[in-house]
């Protein structure tokens, strides 16, 4: 166990503890726009820092305890904008059918949450290695769900920014 490692860790570990106290945070009386606006930086800052952190193997450490309180997460969460968006399973394959989904923006973020919660408690207790294979092993499940997340937000934003295509229906 060390207590110093690579600044592409340090970088990483920083991203995750905003992203995880945005989501421990109520957002009771703050703007649905500024809220919308520190979730797009969290992802963008997250997925950023998520492709700089190395490859380590396994260290064996203890388990995290996996105590999530998720109705307050939820509570939490309700500022954002919408809960379901549709979007592709596989963007790239434009000839297949029923290529669409629902996501569900209090799932990305509750497994984001949980996923990222448990490497930042490995890291706390000194296992810093274990932390980063915990977050790479399963990097495929959290950053589908951020960019995810990311995408349905960005577009929701700039549909609004941009308002609506003349002669769209409501």
């Amino acid at each position: 166990m060390s207590n110093s490692y690579p600044t592409q860790v340090e970088v990483f570990v920083v991203e995750a503890r905003a992203f995880v106290s945005l989501c421990e945070t109520s957002h009771v009386g703050e703007s649905a726009e500024d809220f919308r606006n520190a979730c797009l930086r969290r992802l963008a800052g997250l997925y950023h820092a998520a492709l700089n952190i190395p490859e380590v193997p396994f260290r064996d450490a203890p388990d995290p305890p996996g105590i999530y309180d998720q109705k307050r997460l939820i509570e939490n969460l309700m500022a954002l904008p919408f809960q379901y968006y549709t979007e592709a399973l596989e963007p790239a394959n434009l000839d297949k059918d029923g290529n669409v989904a629902i996501g569900d923006l209090f799932d990305d973020f509750i497994d984001i949450h949980r996923d990222l919660s448990d490497g930042l408690w490995l890291v706390d207790q000194g296992h810093w290695e274990a932390a980063v294979f915990h977050w790479r092993l399963l990097h495929w499940h959290w950053s589908n769900h951020t960019i995810s997340a990311l995408h349905a937000l960005h577009l929701f934003e700039a549909e609004n920014a941009m308002g609506k295509i003349q002669g769209q229906s409501d």
